[in-house]
């Protein structure tokens, strides 16, 4: 009896161990993402950026796993969605501060998601993400490698007439770009 007693006993420590012992692929999860991030040349509108989502080669997305995005930087997301990639995630929210990712119910070891946002920035500002889910810990942080820095917006009202104006892309037509150099750029550009 005693025998069975210590044989009860240590098959409880080794599976409260196991209950608490951190998964050790779980740490790197999102070990193999990237990001790149360009703006127009105007430095006038917002980022147009693709995350791409990758675990590290032998971990796999969770079943039904909810993976969060949250702004790390002077930005915020306007819209996101995933556009790729080989795990089917669903944008579940958008917010300024966080998007919101939710996995289907099978993705293959390792598999991708391919996110792409619209942020809001300052001009010249680094955009990274800290990425996270249940299954992630610690957190990932993820900046982008393929930044382009903004150019000037328009100077004076010549450089918007003549059809100048859409070499900034973001403005509806001359009136609005002249309006946007007229205010010191006050009046942002309705294209925006």
């Amino acid at each position: 009896m005693r025998r069975l007693v210590v044989a009860a006993a240590m098959l409880l420590v080794a599976l409260a161990g196991a209950a608490v012992a951190p998964n050790p692929a779980a740490a790197n999860h999102f070990e193999n993402s990237t990001k790149t991030c360009a703006q127009p040349a105007s430095g006038l509108g917002a980022f147009q950026c693709v995350l791409t989502l990758g675990p590290t080669a032998d971990d796999a997305f969770e079943p039904g796993e909810v993976i969060t995005i949250d702004a790390a930087g002077a930005f915020a997301f306007v819209d996101a969605a995933v556009t790729g990639g080989s795990c089917e995630a669903v944008v579940t929210g958008v917010a300024p501060g966080q998007v919101t990712l939710t996995t289907p119910a099978f993705c293959p070891v390792g598999a991708t998601i391919v996110v792409t946002e619209t942020l809001t920035a300052e001009a010249g500002a680094q955009v990274c993400q800290v990425l996270n889910s249940t299954f992630n810990d610690p957190p990932q942080t993820v900046c982008a490698a393929g930044f382009v820095a903004p150019g000037p917006g328009p100077a004076t009202a010549a450089e918007c007439k003549d059809g100048g104006f859409a070499a900034f892309g973001v403005f509806k037509n001359q009136g609005d770009c002249v309006s946007f150099v007229e205010t010191g750029g006050g009046n942002p550009p309705a294209g925006l």
